[in-house]
């Protein structure tokens, strides 16, 4: 018996229209992961940090071109071993939801020197994470536009890191009260309603993607 034969996502080219329908719907993505963090951080106490140091005699320049290259070399390779190949294999005999859920376990787990005793604690923020990719993977069938979008994310988060010793979960410089203690105000309620409304947004918008993506593929047979 032949072997099963494997498609995995790669670094399919994509038509203009697909790439900006793609950045559009990935930062959309972008939104709805800011206001879960909104949401999460009412919830849970996110740990703090190590913040980002450099010798104080190194330039800014320096420094700076560290973190953008720091930036796509986890972009690149952290898209293609969990995005183009690790979710392809699980979701070609499980189905795509399951993939990113699995896929975002193991990322979140990834960054477990990040915040080593709150690793299980994060793995809900790394799904959420996992899902903005791995959707756009899977409706542009390529993981070069979450490719674009993780690396360019870095950048800004990495950055801001350095520059405020603040990780992108805290997005504030001190933490907000927890809804347990203080209660569910018209601000964490406001969270939620957005939360909810950009991810709807966004998984519509992934759907555009994938029928122009779709269609891009009849046009070219």
């Amino acid at each position: 018996m032949a072997p099963d034969v494997v498609q995995t996502y790669g670094l399919n080219r994509l038509p203009p229209g697909v790439w900006r329908a793609s950045l559009v719907a990935g930062a959309v993505g972008f939104g709805a992961l800011l206001a879960f963090l909104a949401v999460f951080a009412r919830l849970v106490r996110l740990p703090s940090s190590v913040p980002i140091t450099a010798p104080s005699d190194m330039p800014i320049v320096t420094i700076l071109l560290l973190l953008v290259m720091q930036s796509i070399v986890a972009g690149v390779t952290e898209e293609a071993a969990f995005r183009g190949y690790m979710q392809s294999m699980i979701e070609q005999r499980y189905g795509v939801i399951v993939a990113i859920l699995v896929n975002g376990t193991l990322f979140g787990l990834l960054h477990f020197s990040n915040h080593p005793s709150d690793v299980l604690l994060m793995l809900p923020y790394y799904v959420a994470v996992s899902a903005v990719y791995g959707g756009l993977t899977y409706a542009a069938d390529s993981i070069l536009p979450a490719l674009v979008l993780h690396s360019a994310g870095d950048i800004v988060v990495l950055t801001r890191w350095w520059a405020t010793g603040r990780p992108e979960w805290q997005v504030g410089a001190t933490p907000p009260p927890l809804a347990w203690d203080r209660g569910i105000d018209a601000a964490f309620v406001l969270y939620v309603v957005t939360a909810v409304a950009l991810a709807v947004v966004t998984v519509r918008m992934y759907g555009v993607v994938r029928d122009l993506r779709t269609k891009s593929y009849s046009q070219a047979f």
